[in-house]
């Protein structure tokens, strides 16, 4: 009769405690729901970027086709020209 007194407070403080950790793992661990949370939002951020890269990957490759042999865009050849070269025809005046 002792031994049962004992024995079922006990099982009740290891059940609330085993509940306890159930609960903040549930909430805290590696797959609870705040990592989960985060990890969505995560996604989303590195999707919406994604999709700003293969705008970019876009971008980059219409004017590399333009400068190709193939297709040459005069106007973008003389626009990267003076970008990057600083080149200005004979009858232009530079005003910094």
């Amino acid at each position: 009769m002792v031994r049962q007194v004992l024995i079922s407070p006990l099982i009740l403080v290891g059940l609330i405690v085993a509940c306890g950790y159930i609960f903040y793992s549930g909430l805290q661990g590696n797959h609870g729901l705040i990592q989960q949370r985060q990890l969505e939002d995560e996604h989303s951020r590195l999707v919406e970027e994604l999709q700003l890269l293969r705008g970019e990957v876009a971008f980059m490759k219409n004017k590399t086709e333009r400068l190709s042999e193939r297709y040459l865009d005069l106007e973008l050849l003389d626009e990267q020209a003076r970008k990057v070269l600083g080149l200005i025809h004979v009858d232009e005046i530079v005003v910094n």
